[in-house]
């Protein structure tokens, strides 16, 4: 398989062009050359001792979480995710139906010592124990509650205080988010 690392920094040739300008920064491919691209991957890693981030300091997935990402040289531009790739760089390939975690909650951390793997339902519960999962609480709200709000024209402020949950509430459950049983959420 032949690919090539394209970092997206400026004063970079844009990866895009047909014919990229010669000279040392142009992206080339690796013709399978693992070393090569393990190098220039790496390069983009600040490394440090192993108990700390080593973040990704190329470029990075542009919404919500902002993961770093890789792109490989192909017929299709397909970014990769920095973070999986090390881990395939240090520890194999990833399992089908696998994801690769981080212990550290970093985005951008690239440190192998830091990532392991687990399935998506893993990847919840880890997200639950540590209290990052953003889903708005509604157990405030019963379902006939749930109802008028999605047939309300109110702003949403004006609704969040009337019934006491937040706006981020009041705008997931009218999208329909949040309809289902009483008490669940």
């Amino acid at each position: 398989m032949t690919f090539a690392f394209v970092p997206e920094a400026k004063g970079q040739p844009n990866p895009r062009r047909k014919t990229p300008a010669a000279g040392p920064n142009r992206p080339r491919s690796d013709n399978g050359d693992y070393d090569a691209f393990a190098r220039r991957f790496w390069s983009h890693v600040a490394v440090g001792r192993p108990e700390v981030c080593w973040r990704w300091r190329g470029s990075v997935s542009g919404t919500g979480f902002k993961y770093g990402q890789v792109l490989w040289r192909s017929r299709h531009q397909t970014p990769q995710k920095a973070h999986r790739l090390a881990w395939e760089l240090t520890a194999g390939p990833i399992p089908p139906g696998q994801c690769v975690l981080h212990r550290c909650d970093v985005p951008l951390c690239c440190n192998p010592a830091h990532l392991f793997l687990g399935t998506q339902g893993d990847n919840v519960r880890d997200a639950s124990q540590k209290r990052r999962l953003t889903v708005a609480r509604t157990r405030k709200l019963t379902l006939p509650d749930r109802l008028a709000i999605r047939r309300s024209t109110e702003p949403g402020a004006l609704l969040a205080a009337r019934y006491g949950v937040s706006a981020a509430c009041i705008s997931l459950t009218r999208r329909g988010r949040f309809i289902g049983s009483e008490g669940t959420s």
